[in-house]
């Protein structure tokens, strides 16, 4: 989906709760933090870097894009995280 449609918005990817956990963990880069300026922040593209930073991917200037092995640690992380934001927030469990 980021090679067909990366500025498309995060929500045919991430469920809500995914996306803000991703806002809260990693907040977008500005300018002078070096950021790419091809990627809007909240577009699926921006998204699919945090995702790929949690998996390792250092999202240098010069790096290329994240792999499938960094994006399946990030999601997994990221699945971690989301079903203790979860229970910490009493929505799953007894």
């Amino acid at each position: 989906m980021n090679r067909i449609a990366p500025s498309s918005p995060p929500s045919i990817a991430l469920t809500e709760i995914l996306a803000s956990v991703l806002n809260r963990l990693i907040p977008d880069r500005t300018d002078e933090q070096g950021a790419n300026k091809q990627r809007q922040s909240g577009s699926l593209a921006s998204y699919l870097i945090k995702i790929g930073r949690l998996g390792g991917y250092l999202a240098r200037a010069k790096d290329p894009l994240q792999g499938d092995m960094v994006m399946s640690r990030g999601m997994s992380r990221l699945n971690g995280i989301e079903l203790g934001v979860l229970f910490g927030a009493g929505l799953v469990g007894n």
